[in-house]
Formats: structure tokens, C-alpha cells, sequence
């Protein structure tokens, strides 16, 4: 991929990093800027422009991963998306299982949504995670709520068995895909979830924005979404609705905008976010993949060959992604150190962990190159005590 597409890469020595926060390309930074002088100068048509720019984003999804249309809808976060569609399956009475390798802010969302609302949350332990959940299901039907990708180890589950199993308990798999859209393919079988969430400012590149993806499955469209407002009816005639309609009570869209954000999100948002994404559906998820994995692979080999630890040591092939979790260092207060000395030479990471698995998190995108993995595997391994 040509660097000079993504100009923020200069900043830095390496950036990998993606799993926190993407490089938004040159074409959708240009996208969100002209859409926000056109917001500016031409108020009156941003709602038109903004339905038009909607269905551009989602037309581009539709691309890059083959999701019907129809189910698709935007939101303004993965929290967000996926508290409403949670909720949507479980109320009144349900649990939500969680695993507790989850994401702590989305736990904490729907956590305190439930409180209120009549649904109780689950949460489990236990390594590998699909056996977990699936154990939680057998003793009681739910609605779990799982990462696609987990985000401090980079673990991929088996989204396609946790899907067929969702159906013979008669539960719901609801699948936060942060962590996967943008740098992993859907296996066979990972179509059967019953929703998907993902925001769009890590790996689908989007300028820094409140914007998320999320599908819903036909089976889950059936259900009520916790909340709704304008962005969620189904308003056959606006004139009639400002005119009086809006005193009656409107049925719900029976299409992905039922979990849609209530009140609509921003048109240069929308329009830098579809600008990354139609990049990305240019490209090839299958080619994004395919070198998101073979410099992990690299990075991994060369520090294993140095006697360095990584999360890939214990996984299968199935189960790796392009997260990289480094675990070099015996104390936490010595992984804080190593990652304020990478971060000072210019490589961007991120320290991440839970329980008593924690290190330097490194994540490979579609910009990077080989020379990035091999110029951080030095500076690493030129932290470490020599034996």
C-alpha cells in the first residue's frame, strides 16, 4: 500500500497501533472535510445529502463483507450499537453472558443498562472462550454478547460455532466486530450470528468519528430496540408528521435502521467513513488479511527466535489475528517502562492486559511493512536485558 495515502504516518517511526485507533487515508479526510463546507454552506440540503451519504456507507459495507442491505444500519458507537441490540434480545426477562475478557466499557454499558430494565448479566471465566460461553447457554438459553476478536490477546473465537450453538439452545449471539472488520476475512459459518457492531475508526480506517456499523438479522429485527426515536420510524410522509402525525404513536423500521442511532449521525462523518471503507472494498478484505497475518507471523518469529513470548505461543492457527500481544516482561510497572521508551522512539503502541496476562499490544494494518515489524522487533529486543 502506498504510505503516502496515509500522510499521518510520518509522525512516526512505525505505527502499529490500529487496534486503538486507525490512520484514516488521505481520500476520506478530503471526503469529511468537503462534506463539512458543504454542511456549512448549504444547511438546507445536509438532510438530503445526509440520507444519501447513509446509504452510500452502507452500500460499501455491502461491498467489502457481502452483509444484506437491508439488515444494515449506523450508530454512533460499538457500545452503543451493541447495548441496544443486546437489550433488544433480552428484555424483559433474559440474561446477557459476557464473557470476562471482554471489552471493560461495553461490559460496564450493558451492565448498567440492565439494571434498570428487567434483563440480569452473567458474566464467565474460563480459557478458550467458546467453551465458556457455550457451557453458560447449555445450563440456561441467553443472549451472549462476544468479541470477534479479543482485545488485549488478539484471540479469534469460532464465531461460526458459537453461532450454530446459539440456535440449538435457542439463544442469541450478538458479535462486537470491532476487532475483526476492516482486517479479517468471515469464515464460513460467521454469517449466523445474530448481530454484528463495529465501529468504523480502527481497522475500517474512518477519520476519528462516533460512527458504527451494525447488522441485525432478520430473527432480531423482530424485537423491540430499548430505545427509539426518529432515526428508528417508519414516517411514510414527513409533511403529514410535522404538521400532526407526530401525536401518534409510528411503527418501528423493520429494516437495520431499527437499532440505527436514535437521532441520526453527522454527514461528514458519514461521508469520510464511506470514502474508508470503499478504499477498503477496492483493496479486498481477503488482501488486507492475507498481509495483516504474514507480518504479525514475522514479528512473532523474530522475537520467539530471541526467546520472546507472544500471544500467538499458545494459539492455533485458527485463532490468531493480527494482534500481537508481546509478553516480555515479568511486572507491570516494566511493561509501562518499555512502552513509554518505544513510544519516546517513535513506535506507536499500546500496553494492554487483564488478570496476569499483560505486555505491549502491537497491531498490523494494511499500511504497515515489513521494515516497521523489523525496526520495532530491534528496538524491543534492544530493551531487554542481554543473557
Amino acid at each position: 500500500m502506498d504510505s503516502s495515502q496515509f500522510p499521518a504516518l510520518a509522525r512516526y517511526k512505525a505505527y502499529l497501533n490500529t487496534a486503538s485507533r486507525g490512520i484514516a487515508p488521505r481520500a476520506s479526510a478530503e471526503s469529511f472535510c468537503s462534506a463539512a463546507k458543504a454542511y456549512t454552506g448549504d444547511p438546507e440540503r445536509a438532510e438530503d445529502a445526509r440520507i444519501k451519504a447513509t446509504m452510500g456507507l452502507v452500500e460499501a459495507f455491502h461491498r467489502l463483507y457481502g452483509f444484506r442491505e437491508e439488515g444494515v444500519g449506523v450508530g454512533e458507537s460499538t457500545t452503543h450499537c451493541l447495548t441496544r441490540l443486546a437489550l433488544a434480545a433480552a428484555l424483559p426477562r433474559w440474561k446477557i453472558i459476557m464473557g470476562s475478557w471482554e471489552f471493560p466499557g461495553v461490559y460496564q454499558a450493558i451492565a448498567t443498562a440492565c439494571e434498570s430494565s428487567g434483563c440480569r448479566v452473567q458474566r464467565v471465566d474460563g480459557w478458550p472462550p467458546e467453551e465458556a460461553l457455550e457451557e453458560a447457554v447449555e445450563e440456561e438459553p441467553g443472549v451472549i454478547v462476544a468479541s470477534a476478536v479479543t482485545w488485549v490477546e488478539g484471540y479469534r473465537l469460532d464465531i461460526g460455532r458459537l453461532s450454530r450453538r446459539a440456535r440449538k439452545t435457542g439463544s442469541y449471539l450478538i458479535v462486537d466486530s470491532v476487532q475483526h472488520f476492516g482486517a479479517l476475512t468471515l469464515r464460513d459459518g460467521e454469517t449466523g450470528a445474530d448481530a454484528y457492531a463495529a465501529s468504523v475508526k480502527k481497522w475500517l480506517l474512518a477519520p476519528h468519528s462516533s460512527i458504527a456499523l451494525c447488522y441485525s438479522s432478520s430473527r432480531l429485527r423482530e424485537r423491540e430496540p430499548p430505545v427509539a426515536g426518529l432515526g428508528n420510524l417508519l414516517i411514510r410522509d414527513w409533511d403529514e408528521y410535522w404538521l400532526g402525525g407526530h401525536e401518534k404513536r409510528h411503527p418501528l423500521r423493520d429494516d437495520g435502521h431499527r437499532f440505527s442511532a436514535p437521532t441520526g449521525v453527522s454527514l461528514p462523518e458519514l461521508e469520510g467513513a464511506r470514502a474508508s471503507l470503499s478504499m477498503l472494498a477496492g483493496i479486498g478484505v481477503g488482501r488486507i488479511e492475507k498481509n495483516n497475518l504474514e507480518l504479525a507471523r514475522h514479528l512473532v518469529e523474530t522475537l520467539e527466535d530471541k526467546g520472546i513470548t507472544t500471544s500467538w505461543s499458545c494459539m492455533s492457527k485458527e485463532a490468531r489475528s493480527s494482534i500481537v500481544l508481546v509478553e516480555a516482561w515479568n511486572r507491570k510497572s516494566e511493561v509501562l517502562e518499555a512502552a513509554r521508551r518505544l513510544l519516546a522512539q517513535g513506535f506507536m503502541i499500546s500496553a494492554r492486559g487483564r488478570g496476569y496476562t499483560y505486555g505491549v499490544r502491537v497491531s498490523m494494518h494494511l499500511y504497515n511493512s515489513l521494515s516497521d515489524v523489523e525496526a520495532f522487533a530491534d528496538a524491543l529486543i534492544g530493551l531487554l536485558p542481554s543473557t
